[in-house]
């Protein structure tokens, strides 16, 4: 009750003052930091797809293979997935393809991975465009990655 009366004195609220605005002016005191709303966020499903087994090529100008597990992500309607299972053999010729056009220096570090799927996450889209009228795939990842 004490910290009630050192806020009134503060605030200026006397006996006769509003027993509201005396209970907030406590509440307020008592509460400690005002906390930041997170603003609302509109929130989509991702739904990924994993091509089953290894994707292995050569890379360009050299005696190494790249052997890779990849999978894709979308955040549109089932739709993607159903065409890139309908679709997966071109598809995976065609990551056939990009993976081969990468040198070993291509895809060193976290940025040469980054590079190869953003490469094959626009040769999947461009395709899938070709062949479906929409691509959608947002994401290549990459389940395992081995250079040998």
């Amino acid at each position: 009750m004490r910290s009630l009366s050192v806020l009134s004195k503060i605030l200026g609220l006397t006996a006769s003052s509003n027993p509201h605005e005396a209970k907030a002016a406590e509440e307020a005191a008592n509460s400690g930091p005002q906390k930041k709303e997170a603003p609302e966020v509109e929130k989509f499903i991702t739904t990924y797809y994993e091509f089953p087994g290894n994707f292995t090529t050569n890379l360009r100008g050299s005696r190494k293979f790249l052997q890779a597990g990849i999978g894709v992500s979308t955040q549109y309607d089932e739709n993607v997935i159903t065409n890139v299972e309908d679709h997966q053999l071109s598809l995976r010729s065609s990551i056939l393809a990009v993976m081969s056009e990468f040198s070993e220096q291509d895809i060193e570090g976290k940025s040469g991975r980054d590079a190869l799927a953003k490469a094959i996450a626009a040769e999947l889209n461009t395709k899938l465009q070709a062949l479906e009228g929409f691509g959608g795939i947002e994401n290549v990842h990459f389940t395992s990655f081995m250079l040998q």
